[in-house]
């Protein structure tokens, strides 16, 4: 009898904990949309359109596409050579937990694709391809846009080789820079038009997370935004995105407990902060 008494209580407070935390994150996002700034509510509108899965009819056919090369890669026997930052190969790893543990889910990844879908970037970057999923949303959504490039940054040769089979079969136009992501990213930063957009899902670690942000930082657009994976993988990570997002050119945050993104504009002096918890993985 106390067992069912200990159940039932659990589970009424699990309901009410859900319930507010839907509450709670209707009222951020109602705030995002009611923002001074237009492009915090064009992150509100790709927050919302996600979560209700509202996406046009070429949308949907452009995740479909991209879904099919997961659920393929998903359940692929296949193996490719290990990788370590040191670039030391270390024998074999399949194909299907590289994807399974080194990609976003289907959510994040819509989540991506609505945001630039409604920003438009021109020039996006990203760090840390894996297989390239991630990179395949970012690449459709610029295509139907019709406008826009994307670089993105791998340090394994042989995980490249994948991402770049996932570009060619979604025929999403994304070049892909491989080596370690200090190299390449200065690289590359050194030679690209300013940026826009960028989704940082490199080292997870508080050192190199803080240096890509303040290796971006100069050479942003005018107005940018940053959208960092992992923010609440570690304490360091946690460290990480508590120092970047009360930089004083960051004019927005907003917490979604996995992503962090970040409004960056250094001509304007406002901020603004909103934080919801959505528990999608």
């Amino acid at each position: 009898m106390k067992t069912a008494v200990k159940n039932n209580l659990w589970l009424s407070i699990r309901i009410l904990s859900l319930l507010l935390r839907k509450f709670q994150n209707r009222q951020q996002i109602k705030a995002l949309n009611n923002s001074s700034s237009e492009t915090v509510k064009k992150i509100g509108k790709a927050v919302r359109f996600s979560l209700n899965k509202n996406f046009s009819p070429e949308e949907k056919e452009a995740i479909k596409r991209i879904e099919s090369i997961r659920k393929e890669y998903l359940t692929s026997e296949r193996e490719i050579h290990r990788w370590d930052p040191e670039g030391n190969a270390e024998g074999k790893e399949k194909l299907s937990t590289v994807t399974k543990y080194g990609s976003r889910s289907e959510f994040w990844d819509t989540l991506l694709f609505q945001l630039v879908r409604n920003l438009k970037p021109l020039t996006s970057v990203e760090i840390g391809t894996c297989v390239g999923i991630s990179a395949a949303y970012l690449g459709l959504a610029q295509k139907l846009n019709g406008e826009g490039k994307l670089t993105t940054l791998e340090g394994s040769p042989y995980r490249s080789e994948i991402a770049r089979e996932t570009f060619q079969k979604v025929q999403a136009n994304v070049n892909i820079a491989v080596g370690k992501f200090d190299v390449t990213l200065r690289q590359i930063l050194d030679n690209t038009e300013p940026i826009d957009f960028a989704f940082i899902d490199g080292n997870h670690r508080f050192a190199p997370t803080v240096d890509y942000f303040k290796a971006l930082l100069p050479r942003l657009a005018t107005e940018s935004v940053l959208v960092f994976d992992d923010i609440n993988y570690s304490p360091e990570m946690q460290r990480a995105w508590k120092k970047i997002k009360v930089h004083p050119f960051v004019n927005a945050s907003i917490d979604l407990f996995v992503f962090g993104i970040v409004v960056v504009n250094s001509e304007t002096t406002t901020k603004e902060g909103y934080k919801l918890s959505i528990l999608k993985f």
